[in-house]
């Protein structure tokens, strides 16, 4: 009966390239990480040792190498800084030393809170899209944006680490091979799952923050499934469900953010790191607002006083509201009338109106509407020939009258006149 025997890798040295370990912090897929202190600055780092089995694949070695040479390009209070990389010589292990940070990954407090309320969520989405952009503007893309790879300080500031997937853009050597996917199904991009590793850039970086974003806010990734092909597969085709049906107290503008950030299509995402953090600080802007509003200075009212003709003036009323006491009280500054103006004033009022009277007057007359004065309206056309007024009437001579005829009488017999007889009283 034969025994097989399975080689257990020998624990590394106390020292390694110059720093002492001092305990485990957890273990990946290529290598360890150990809480160490560096011997010449005497300073606590974490250092990811490279896996003993690990240490003769190039293609493994070189990635160790651009992870460090990544980290160490980006200086930026969101990113793990990177220090060192080297080979010990004695053990021969690789080792890369970075920053340490003193908190646990996002992903632990996922798994204890279940989701994260949207105004704390927003400030780490924020923080690590100003990340994004450090790294855009150095040509570098992370590529596997995840909760596994944001840690938080003690104080609770987010920082982005493990760029063991960056890509530089300037480089022509290429990293993975054209075809191959490379990411964490949960959160990759459309163009990620079809292998275009040549054409990724930063929008690929956003697509996968905008999922870490979604599980930040529901408790669960966009998408679900057995096999990592399921996943993948629904990455190119299927719609996550929208994010205010599994929380309804996300607001409408952190969803629409959300939404875009997820496009399927890359120019239909923001397109460029900058953008998505404006958006997102328009997004956090109202809340940073200081609840103690200032009162508004409201300016007094202005009425016009009108005194004796030709004199005219402005008077300031202040307003009923009280002003803030920071706000220094100015009296009206007096100015006296300008007597000379307020006379021409009037006086160009008195032209008018006269010429508006007179105008009238004048139409009036043309238009022949004074018919009681029994004037013609006059011909004042230019062309129309000029006629004497027609000549007076000659008085006609009187007519006297004639002497009337002499009467003629004829003579009638005439009856002489009866004697009168008188009696004769008795006595008389």
């Amino acid at each position: 009966m034969s025994t097989s025997h399975v080689a257990i890798p020998a624990p590394p040295p106390q020292v390694l390239g110059g720093f002492e370990l001092i305990k485990k912090l957890g273990r990946g897929a290529m290598g360890t990480v150990y809480l160490a202190r560096q011997q010449t600055l005497d300073r606590l780092v974490a250092l990811k040792v490279l896996a003993p089995h690990l240490a003769e694949n190039e293609q493994l070695i070189g990635r160790f190498q651009r992870e460090a040479r990544a980290s160490a390009r980006l200086n930026h209070p969101h990113i793990v800084q990177g220090i060192d990389v080297g080979q010990d010589r004695e053990s021969g292990l690789w080792y890369f030393a970075m920053e340490y940070v003193d908190g646990p990954t996002l992903w632990s407090v996922l798994k204890d809170a279940g989701r994260i309320p949207e105004r704390r969520a927003a400030e780490i989405v924020l923080a690590i899209a100003q990340a994004l952009e450090c790294a855009e503007k150095n040509g570098i893309v992370h590529r596997d944006i995840k909760p596994d790879n944001i840690l938080l300080t003690r104080l609770g500031e987010p920082k982005l680490a493990d760029l063991g997937l960056a890509k530089v853009l300037a480089d022509d050597a290429t990293a993975t091979q054209s075809g191959i996917a490379v990411g964490t199904p949960h959160y990759m991009a459309p163009e990620q799952v079809r292998g275009e590793t040549d054409r990724l850039d930063v929008r690929c970086d956003i697509y996968s923050l905008g999922c870490t974003f979604y599980h930040l806010l529901s408790g669960q990734t966009p998408f679900e499934g057995k096999a990592a092909t399921l996943i993948m597969t629904q990455h190119l085709s299927a719609q996550p469900v929208p994010i205010r049906q599994l929380a309804p107290e996300v607001s409408d503008g952190c969803a629409r953010v959300l939404a875009r950030m997820m496009e399927k299509s890359r120019r239909a995402r923001f397109q460029s790191a900058a953008e998505l953090v404006a958006a997102l600080g328009q997004l956090l802007a109202p809340a940073a607002e200081s609840p103690v509003q200032e009162p508004r200075r409201t300016p007094p009212s202005i009425r016009a006083v009108r005194g004796r003709p030709g004199r005219s003036a402005i008077r300031l009323e202040p307003s009923s509201r009280r002003l803030p006491e920071r706000v220094a009280r100015r009296e009206p500054e007096f100015r006296p009338p300008n007597l000379l103006r307020g006379i021409m004033t009037d006086l160009a009022v008195l032209v008018v109106v006269l010429g508006v009277l007179g105008g009238g007057a004048y139409y009036a007359y043309r238009e022949g509407l004074l018919g009681f004065l029994h004037l013609p309206p006059p011909n004042l056309s230019k062309d129309a020939p000029r006629e004497a007024p027609p000549a007076a009437p000659e008085p006609s001579a009187a007519k006297l009258p004639q002497p009337l005829p002499p009467l003629e009488v004829e003579p009638e017999s005439v009856p002489a006149p009866e004697p009168i007889e008188f009696e004769q009283a008795d006595g008389n």
